[in-house]
């Protein structure tokens, strides 16, 4: 089983499902229409369960290999996945009928594919690392703002009253970035 739920008070299983074949994701609270969901990317796409366990949301973008990355709600009704080694990102627009969650796409780009590395939402756009160079996509289409920063797979932080975000190089290196969206901008 995927994904597992214990009672705090003795540590007895309360649940278990099913996710995927693979998945370096983490199960991560997330809210949607009003709701606590628990979601989590693995090879076969993005699923969303109730606090219970019961599938609320199985939303099928397979990939051949796994997935490390967090699945992220934006606008409180839309889901971004983001996915390395080839296939790129994806923006669904969620819709709630009576009660029953459904995804359906609104794009799909291969302008981002982050491996290990989350992204970072800002404003309407998203930075992160297209496999080893840093990157902004436009959130509305997906399309390519800039890519720059050869900080080979690091890792990145969003101080989003600051507009900036703070590189970690993989190498060791540290950076600070401005969040901007017309050009690469090392400070």
């Amino acid at each position: 089983k995927g994904v597992l739920a214990f009672h705090t008070a003795d540590g007895k299983l309360a649940w278990s499902v099913a996710a995927g074949e693979q998945s370096y994701s983490s199960v991560q609270v997330v809210n949607v229409f009003d709701k606590q969901l628990l979601a989590l990317l693995s090879d076969t796409g993005a699923q969303f369960w109730d606090m219970t366990g019961k599938s609320v949301l199985d939303y099928s973008w397979p990939h051949g290999g796994y997935r490390a990355l967090q699945p992220q709600i934006t606008d409180g009704d839309k889901l971004l996945i983001a996915t390395g080694m080839g296939t790129g990102t994806r923006l669904v627009q969620l819709k709630n009928d009576a009660g029953k969650i459904s995804g359906q796409e609104v794009w799909t780009s291969r302008d981002l594919k982050p491996d290990f590395n989350d992204v970072m939402v800002h404003k309407g756009y998203v930075y992160g690392f297209d496999n080893r160079i840093f990157t902004c996509i436009d959130l509305s289409n997906g399309k390519r703002k800039w890519k720059g920063g050869r900080y080979e797979k690091g890792q990145a932080l969003l101080c989003a009253d600051s507009d900036l975000i703070i590189v970690v190089g993989e190498t060791g290196g540290l950076f600070l970035l401005r969040a901007n969206p017309e050009r690469h901008e090392e400070l």
